[in-house]
């Protein structure tokens, strides 16, 4: 998760910080930011952890093997 871009990091058991993220979250009342925050989260793990990028990275790893 990279905090404010695909998602929120927060401390554990907070729940005060987590109740002041939603609130601004949801402040605008149109969601457009979450909407955006949970579109780049879901792309990251398409690209990052689908398993054709796996596949990819076993690939190469095996590739370099002697």
């Amino acid at each position: 998760v990279q905090d404010g871009e695909t998602g929120f990091l927060m401390e554990d058991r907070a729940a005060d910080a987590i109740t002041t993220e939603l609130r601004g979250i949801v402040s605008d009342g149109s969601g457009s930011d979450l909407e955006e925050i949970s579109a780049r989260g879901r792309e990251l793990i398409e690209r990052e952890y689908s398993f054709e990028a796996a596949q990819s990275r076993y690939r190469e790893l095996l590739s370099s093997l002697p």
